[in-house]
């Protein structure tokens, strides 16, 4: 019968030191934890090494090709994948647990709910909750195959859906908002030039419109309040930034599209 002792945990870093204690005094139950860090400059290895012998850097590859290196470096039969910014309750643990014990041999993985905390409020709506994730699965039936920069577990098996909420402390600050956003896009941006997409000026004026309207009216942001507002006009500045940003790329002399 599989327990807690049975669970590797898995960490990516960068930078986390306001971080990184929190989320790994929330999993010390496990029976591993492994951090990888991408050359963080700040205290996040000292404060890591301080919970785990586990603790590896590397240059970041990506995503999922970062978590993939996670996961080949846990023993354990079952992984839980986390970020520094996330927070394991004790609620979540004990489901763990229970599931582990329940049926653990006919399961393959668990879509786990994440709340969360954004300037001041728990998230509810906007698309932002349940906001299932598929975080917790046996090792050697799973594997992260999504496109940068969203992270997708591949499994081979059934999974099922725990209750418990994993936390997620979203952003440190508007300004890391911001930073995010401009990073994602861009990424996107490249995923999109790099498999040929055309831009389109009717897309780029669309698409924020589109995305707001489905963010604070269809999925109910707006009784998130201020928050719900900010969310969703966020998720436009998103869209409308991706597609001037492939305009760009298409417009450089240092790009070379794909035939």
């Amino acid at each position: 019968m599989a327990g807690l002792s049975d669970v590797s945990v898995s960490v990516i870093t960068y930078n986390e030191e306001r971080n990184i204690r929190d989320c790994l005094d929330s999993v010390t139950w496990a029976g591993e934890i492994v951090v990888v860090d991408s050359l963080s400059d700040d205290r996040t290895l000292d404060i890591a090494k301080g919970y785990t012998d586990k603790v590896f850097q590397r240059k970041w590859t990506g995503i999922n090709d970062q978590r993939n290196f996670a996961l080949e470096k846990c023993t354990r039969d079952w992984v839980l994948c986390i970020d520094a910014d996330e927070r394991v309750t004790s609620a979540l643990r004990d489901e763990i647990e229970r599931a582990l014990k329940a049926d653990g041999r006919r399961c393959c993985g668990y879509m786990i709910p994440r709340l969360n905390y954004y300037f001041g409020r728990w998230m509810k709506h906007g698309g932002w909750y349940p906001n299932y994730r598929l975080r917790f699965f046996r090792r050697d039936r799973g594997r992260f195959g999504g496109k940068d920069p969203h992270d997708l577990v591949i499994l081979d098996g059934p999974t099922k859906n725990l209750r418990a909420d994993l936390l997620h402390y979203s952003f440190e600050s508007f300004e890391d908002q911001i930073e995010r956003t401009n990073r994602y896009s861009e990424e996107r941006a490249r995923l999109m030039f790099r498999q040929g997409v055309r831009f389109v000026v009717l897309r780029m004026l669309i698409s924020p419109i589109a995305n707001f309207i489905k963010v604070y009216m269809l999925q109910r942001g707006v009784l998130d309040g201020r928050q719900g507002f900010i969310a969703a006009v966020m998720s436009s500045f998103h869209a409308f930034l991706k597609y001037a940003k492939l305009w760009a790329l298409m417009h450089s002399p240092n790009e070379v599209r794909p035939e």
